[in-house]
């Protein structure tokens, strides 16, 4: 979230440096992951433009992930895709993207960097 990943990378309100620093992992207890593949600036993004996590994203969740478990982070992380598109899909469709986000994260996760 809003508190400390969104700055990993430069582009949030925390400076990479100072987490990279002065993060206690500890002290985080859920992760809220959701991607977003949409080409429209940042700013613009809202909850109808959130979906699962694919290669596509446009919001490094898959950095900021390994960051946190490079520094010690063993919580849940809790995917919520937001958008309708995703919400409407039929149930196995919407298993089959889940199970590509979830393998797409424990993939890029074990892998580290």
């Amino acid at each position: 979230g809003h508190h400390g990943c969104e700055g990993v990378d430069g582009r949030g309100p925390d400076d990479a440096d100072l987490l990279e620093a002065e993060l206690d992992v500890n002290l985080i207890g859920l992760v809220h992951a959701s991607g977003v593949e949409s080409k429209l600036p940042k700013q613009r993004y809202r909850d109808e433009h959130r979906g699962l996590i694919t290669e596509e994203d446009q919001i490094d969740n898959l950095e900021q992930i390994q960051f946190l478990l490079r520094r010690g982070f063993d919580g849940p992380v809790s995917l919520e895709p937001f958008a309708s598109r995703v919400q409407t899909l039929p149930e196995q469709e919407f298993k089959t993207a889940l199970a590509g986000s979830i393998d797409l994260l424990l993939g890029q996760a074990g892998r580290g960097s």
